[in-house]
């Protein structure tokens, strides 16, 4: 068995674009939505003071796993880059065709993890993804606001809103 590399934690955010594979959209309009989402990402993450070049990024054919360097508070995670993803999401959309917008699903948390010679792995993964998936059969945002009454629909775990400490009620959305 290899040497397990320590453990290192860090910030934790995923996101997805619903309806990517859609039989609708062809390959020119997929490479658009990717080229818009990155666009979206960079610009939400400048305007939320997130240094998107300090942040370690896995391109996941229709999304993205984002992970914070350790000095980037977790609050602007909760409090200012979902504002920021969607006010660039409505940007990019009036100016696109239908197959070419983008509904996007984010969630955030924060936990232990191991990079190795793939990329990283680790229970903490693993757990973002799983609030990224959950509730499928609800709206993505930014259509949707039930979780927070002044942010988008997001997926967050107790533990990075709880130690991020939001100014307005937590999400309703717990996942242990």
């Amino acid at each position: 068995m290899p040497v397990l590399p320590p453990a290192v934690h860090r910030t934790i955010v995923a996101v997805d674009v619903e309806g990517f594979g859609d039989r609708r959209r062809i390959n020119s309009h997929q490479v658009a939505v990717r080229e818009g989402l990155y666009g979206v990402l960079r610009q939400a993450f400048r305007a939320a003071t997130i240094p998107w070049s300090g942040c370690y990024h896995e391109d996941r054919g229709d999304g993205v796993l984002i992970l914070a360097p350790p000095e980037v508070a977790k609050s602007v995670f909760v409090e200012s880059l979902p504002t920021q993803l969607v006010e660039g999401l409505r940007e990019h959309n009036s100016t696109r065709p239908t197959e070419e917008q983008i509904r996007l699903r984010f969630a955030v948390h924060a936990g232990e993890l191991h990079y190795d010679d793939h990329g990283v792995t680790g229970a903490s993964i693993n757990l973002t993804f799983r609030l990224l998936n959950a509730d499928r059969s609800g709206p993505p945002w930014p259509d949707h606001r039930e979780c927070w009454p002044s942010s988008p629909r997001t997926r967050s775990s107790r533990r990075s809103c709880d130690t991020a400490q939001p100014p307005t009620p937590p999400p309703i959305a717990w996942s242990e």
